[in-house]
């Protein structure tokens, strides 16, 4: 069946047009049925009982997962008071990443908050293959514990990409 030069051109539009309608139907089918993002949840609570917002924990506790990314510059002193505003004791940052730039951050951390902050280290699987990744990743580790970092993450994308 052969396609003249109009029905090439009409049926990406045409095609256009009916996704558009899918979408419009699909949004109108999920307001009838009261669907909702988990992001649009905001449930009115049924307790009678009065409000009591937490600001502050009532004991010091330990922030066990903390990405902060720019921790070889950061200016910590911002960030303790924060953490004191919360009562946050610890704070684990699992982005320490390696070389220098963990260097930088163990130096920070030691030089302001070392018993404030917790490091870990985070290893380059893209060179898994490599016949010396082995020697080198156990002394790159062994190095960074001297180095006092308390920790490996391994993010959840390690064999996603492989």
């Amino acid at each position: 069946m052969a396609f003249s030069k109009r029905k090439w051109i009409l049926l990406p539009f045409a095609t256009l047009i009916f996704l558009g309608l899918v979408y419009w139907m699909i949004g109108k089918i999920q307001y009838r049925l009261n669907v909702m993002d988990v992001e649009e949840y905001e449930p009115i609570s049924t307790l009678k009982v009065p409000e009591h917002k937490l600001t502050h924990a009532k004991f010091p506790f330990i922030d066990v997962h903390n990405h902060q990314w720019t921790m070889p510059v950061q200016d910590l002193d911002k960030l303790i008071t924060e953490m004191d505003s919360l009562n946050m004791g610890v704070m684990v940052n699992l982005s320490g990443f390696r070389g220098k730039y963990l260097e930088w951050s163990l130096d920070n951390v030691n030089k302001n908050y070392p018993n404030r902050f917790i490091l870990f280290l985070n290893i380059n699987f893209e060179n898994l293959d490599d016949a010396g990744w082995p020697d080198e990743t156990l002394a790159l580790m062994d190095e960074a514990v001297k180095q006092g970092v308390r920790g490996l993450k391994v993010y959840k994308g390690l064999g996603i990409n492989r």
